[in-house]
């Protein structure tokens, strides 16, 4: 039994001083949102408010943020396009040429002769129409078309969806 005591008192020893030379680990950067006060060693825990668009579908999208800013950035895209039939239509009609508009504004011509036996693609050869900022997700715009004799041919609104080519058929 004597010899016992002084083993245990000597294990007992060993596990102090092994186990107080131990340091408390966690993130020690006062910067991060997991700061710990109590950490002595950093063990790369460390996290991070990174604020930016965390939207993939926008056009500033920042991969490293984690928290919305609020201002993500879309843009949308329209083409315009008829098929022959339409445009024998508009030849006969006597209109020569067409003007397109966005909001009142001229995105383009085309001849009335020019025409495509399928939708283009948004920014096809040849093919009339625009890609703008959106001021969210989804937006709507007013469109015209005018002949070169000034009437109005076709109008209305389209919905625009952000990061999508909306191929609009103008039909007689």
């Amino acid at each position: 039994m004597k010899n016992i005591k002084p083993l245990l008192l000597g294990l007992l020893a060993c596990t102090l001083i092994f186990s107080s030379c131990k340091k408390e680990q966690g993130c020690i950067d006062d910067n991060a949102n997991n700061y710990s006060t109590s950490a002595e060693e950093d063990d790369g825990s460390c996290t991070y408010t990174i604020k930016g668009c965390t939207d993939v579908n926008s056009t500033n999208y920042n991969p490293d943020a984690n928290v919305s800013d609020g201002n993500c950035e879309y843009e949308g895209s329209i083409v315009f396009w008829y098929n022959q039939s339409t445009s024998a239509a508009l030849v006969n009609y006597g209109a020569k040429s067409l003007v397109y508009y966005i909001d009142g504004n001229i995105i383009g011509s085309s001849a009335t002769s020019v025409y495509f036996n399928a939708g283009p693609a948004c920014g096809a050869t040849g093919s009339v129409g625009a890609t703008g900022a959106l001021t969210g997700k989804y937006e709507s715009v007013t469109y015209s078309v005018v002949d070169d004799n000034g009437t109005e041919l076709w109008g209305g609104d389209i919905t625009l969806v952000a990061n999508q080519c909306m191929v609009w058929e103008l039909e007689i």
